[in-house]
């Protein structure tokens, strides 16, 4: 492998990286290899891109990614206020669970953490009456019913909030886009 000559600054995570004396592009970066999985996770929005100091281009792209990111999360949130029985919600109590709402009630879904078990589903009354035998039927499937509201108002919450935090990152890139100005690469050290 050649060594490179030059370092520039990524458009997207300001980080100084290798760049390609053949092809002008960043190297690939912001990227893990778990151990034993021999895969790579997602690499940075600007990697194999050109260094900021060369172009701004790959920052609209992202722009249109966070507004787009944006409206996927806020239609999710409308569909599940809509529809919030189909779908599986998560729990804070107890930990690594799931409520999902069937014909015939209310099912607990807990995942195992230690290993790649499935995860293992019961009736959620069945679980309540575990957790509180004193409580009448009608309790359990109040109790189950509010744990589910508060659950689906939780994850509704959650995803109004992620689309807000997409949209509010807008005006920084622009800015960083508006202030761009081109410059020299950077020589790398000998």
């Amino acid at each position: 492998m050649a060594k490179h000559t030059h370092r520039g600054t990524c458009q997207i995570c300001g980080a100084l990286q290798a760049v390609n004396a053949k092809t002008g592009l960043l190297a690939a970066h912001g990227y893990t290899v778990p151990a034993h999985w021999h895969q790579r996770t997602a690499s940075c929005f600007g990697a194999r891109k050109l260094p900021f100091q060369v172009s701004r281009d790959v920052i609209p792209a992202l722009m249109d990614s966070l507004r787009q990111q944006s409206a996927h999360l806020r239609a999710a949130a409308e569909d599940m206020r809509a529809n919030g029985t189909t779908f599986e919600v998560e729990l804070r109590w107890p930990s690594r669970a799931s409520i999902r709402k069937t014909e015939a009630g209310f099912e607990l879904i807990r995942a195992s953490l230690t290993s790649f078990r499935p995860a293992t589903t019961q009736p959620l009354d069945a679980f309540l009456a575990q957790q509180s035998p004193n409580q009448s039927a009608e309790e359990r499937a109040e109790r189950a019913r509010g744990m589910y509201a508060e659950a689906v108002a939780s994850a509704i919450h959650r995803l109004e909030s992620d689309a807000a935090s997409c949209l509010a990152e807008l005006p920084s890139w622009q800015a960083r886009y508006d202030g761009w100005k081109p410059a020299p690469l950077i020589e790398a050290a000998p």
